[in-house]
């Protein structure tokens, strides 16, 4: 018989399970700094925002100054995905249409990125913290 019929799959490979190993850890490691990008934090139900909407507008209120368009798009993505322009100007326009009523704006920085003001981010530091207290859902 030749050799190559007695080769173990390249599966059972010592390597392979290392590779495999490691392969877990970098995934893991992904997600942490992604979390560490945008905290995991859910805003109230009545405010009718979707997950990525949700994860942009908690990106900017915990923001310091204006996020750059960039990191606004890593904001709103999921861990596989990030959305294209085009998607992100939807999310931004649909998040700013249901957050006026509540005095919430995000305001568009020329060049620079996105910000939501002072107050705005007050209003919704307080949905976070009712969300997580559980006096809202």
């Amino acid at each position: 018989m030749p050799a190559e019929a007695h080769a173990p799959a390249p599966w059972r490979h010592p390597v392979f399970h290392e590779m495999r190993q490691r392969i877990e850890e970098l995934e893991e490691e992904n997600r942490q700094l992604r979390d560490a990008l945008v905290p995991v934090a859910w805003l109230p139900r009545a405010w009718r925002l979707s997950p990525a909407e949700t994860r942009l507008v908690v990106a900017l209120a915990q923001a310091e100054g204006p996020l750059t368009h960039n990191r606004a798009r890593l904001a709103a993505g999921s861990i596989d995905r990030t959305p294209s322009e085009e998607t992100m100007e939807v999310h931004v326009s649909r998040a700013r249409t249901k957050l006026r009523p509540l005095g919430i704006q995000i305001i568009n920085v020329r060049a620079v990125g996105l910000v939501i003001s002072a107050e705005g981010r007050a209003i919704v530091r307080q949905g976070i913290e009712a969300v997580a207290s559980g006096r809202l859902t």
